[in-house]
């Protein structure tokens, strides 16, 4: 399967979503990623409470998820990097 990465300023957001039971619906996980000089990456994980029906469903509201945590519009969730 191919690795997708979304840039987001500074970071990158890499969805990650989990198939639950392998036929199950799919749930929310992402990445986010810094890279800092001298090769220095960061990375946080991070997970949402929905599910969806398809792949590429999990996969945009990962993006948004990720988008929203990095404008710091979901309380409680935030990259300490």
């Amino acid at each position: 399967m191919t690795k997708l990465a979304f840039r987001h300023g500074a970071y990158l957001i890499e969805p990650t979503p989990h198939h639950l039971n392998g036929t199950g619906p799919w749930t929310q996980w992402l990445r986010i990623a810094r890279a800092y000089p001298g090769g220095d990456v960061r990375v946080q994980l991070f997970n949402g409470p929905a599910t969806f029906p398809t792949r590429a469903a999990a996969v945009a509201a990962c993006v948004e998820l990720g988008r929203a945590i990095l404008d710091k519009k979901v309380p409680d969730r935030a990259v300490l990097f």
